[in-house]
């Protein structure tokens, strides 16, 4: 179970652990890693088979984490059946802003006093194993770009200026970052009722 889960108990003797998840209730808490990672797409693709038409809620306060543990989560969620809805609880910079735009159209939104930021990735391919640093950097490119190119479609801006945002580091409040078109709705009373109800 990913840190930072709550562990609520079923009724009848059911999985504590596994509630949340029933409840299609998940977390991204934390660096975003290979492990983070594939416990959330495996919980995706499992509920999402058993249940097709309900949508999932995915909170995030992440400083980010690997590029390819990123891309890997944002296919996932896009490939799924159900709707992934993203609620920037806290922070969400570097791949966590990618992990928060690749949510459900008009099912994206941060809390008010959230922070956004867009910024350059950086790969969890690269290690101190004596590998061919030239192929790895060649991945990297490849995985910047599709990150690059998935975010300028989301936001309808131009690649070039996507790669310029991510470049300054832009650091966003949750207006600017709809304006930018990160999230659609910033939660104010009358989205708490569906989020949170």
């Amino acid at each position: 179970m990913p840190v930072g889960v709550p562990k609520v108990p079923f009724p009848f003797g059911k999985d504590e652990d596994t509630r949340m998840y029933h409840e299609r209730f998940l977390f991204l808490f934390g660096e975003l890693n290979t492990r983070l990672a594939g416990t959330l797409m495996g919980i995706l693709t499992h509920f999402s088979v058993a249940e097709p038409e309900k949508e999932f809620l995915l909170f995030i306060n992440s400083p980010g984490g690997g590029l390819g543990s990123g891309v890997s989560l944002y296919t996932a969620m896009q490939y799924v059946t159900s709707d992934v809805s993203t609620v920037c609880v806290g922070s969400a910079f570097s791949m966590a802003s990618f992990i928060l735009a690749g949510g459900a159209k008009e099912k994206r939104v941060a809390t008010p006093h959230s922070r956004i930021m867009l910024h350059e990735p950086r790969t969890d391919y690269l290690r101190t194993r004596g590998a061919d640093i030239f192929k790895d950097m060649r991945e990297l490119k490849k995985l910047t770009l599709t990150v690059i190119q998935q975010l300028a479609k989301i936001t309808e801006k131009s690649q070039q200026t996507v790669y310029r945002d991510m470049k300054l580091q832009m650091f966003m409040s949750p207006t600017k970052a709809k304006i930018h078109g990160i999230i659609d709705n910033i939660v104010e009373e009358e989205y708490e009722d569906y989020f949170f109800e």
